[in-house]
């Protein structure tokens, strides 16, 4: 059984595969710190938050305070979350995929950036293949982009906070299945 896209349409000729857009570290906070609040053993805690505050996020009584991120990080993040997808394309064409997209999720706002920097930023990583996807659809908390790599076009909505829970839901329910 070869790897699939993780959603697509009945006839197999249209896929998206879905990312996140997450460093290691930040996956790793994430994890530990549900670990860390439903541990009971002081020094199993301690550990937990020990492994959380090297991967440089701060634990208090109040939460979670994760790592400081710039505009330039930011993009190296967006850029490896659609790097890591980049080697499943080609099984998907040989698979009889005539469109595929690739839908990257981001769990926060991005910092402000102009569109035409972002397509830029994903640009950089395409560019460096001879097949591209079709599609990226990059969603956020707020807000949907989608660039048409084929039409050489990026265009932004604004979604509703409740919309994008539904939708990155969705889709990992897919992920995972």
């Amino acid at each position: 059984m070869h790897d699939a896209p993780d959603i697509s349409d009945e006839n197999r000729l249209v896929g998206i595969e879905v990312t996140e857009a997450v460093t290691k570290e930040e996956a790793q906070i994430e994890g530990e710190f549900v670990k860390y609040r439903l541990e009971s053993s002081l020094v199993e805690k301690e550990r937990r938050k020990q492994l959380i505050e090297n991967n440089g996020a701060k634990v208090d009584e109040m939460g979670l305070t994760y790592p400081v991120k710039d505009s330039d990080s930011e993009k190296l993040i967006f850029q490896d979350a659609v790097r890591k997808k980049m080697e499943k394309l080609a099984s998907y064409r040989r698979q009889g995929f005539e469109k595929v997209g690739l839908f990257v999720f981001y769990d926060e706002p991005p910092i402000p950036i102009r569109l035409e920097e972002l397509k830029n930023c994903f640009d950089e990583v395409l560019n460096k293949y001879r097949d591209k996807y079709d599609v990226i659809y990059f969603g956020y908390s707020c807000g949907l982009i989608e660039y048409n790599i084929l039409l050489n076009s990026i265009q932004a909505r604004r979604i509703e906070r409740n919309d994008y829970n539904r939708l990155r839901y969705e889709a990992w329910l897919k992920v995972e299945a």
